[in-house]
């Protein structure tokens, strides 16, 4: 990358979450790993964590994004080979 865009990116301030859930992105995907529904991690981040009104729809959206980024990442892997 050319230094002065480098120096520009490291110079940007860390931007904030997007989703109150994105501190929990990891927690959640670890979640569903062990075969924990939606509807069961709203509960778990409602009781435990204190993050209230947690949809199902909000956690498959944080969820999905993961899995494309997931995909992207391995695409990205295999096509250098």
């Amino acid at each position: 990358m050319d230094a002065n865009l480098q120096k520009l990116l490291d110079e940007l301030p860390e931007k904030s979450p997007r989703s109150r859930l994105e501190p929990y992105r990891e927690f959640i995907e670890q979640l569903r790993n062990k075969g924990r529904t939606y509807r069961n991690i709203a509960e778990i981040l409602a009781e435990k964590c204190s993050v209230q009104g947690v949809l199902s729809a909000k956690l498959r959206n944080l969820l999905g994004s993961l899995l494309f980024t997931g995909w992207l990442t391995l695409r990205n892997s295999l096509s250098h080979l």
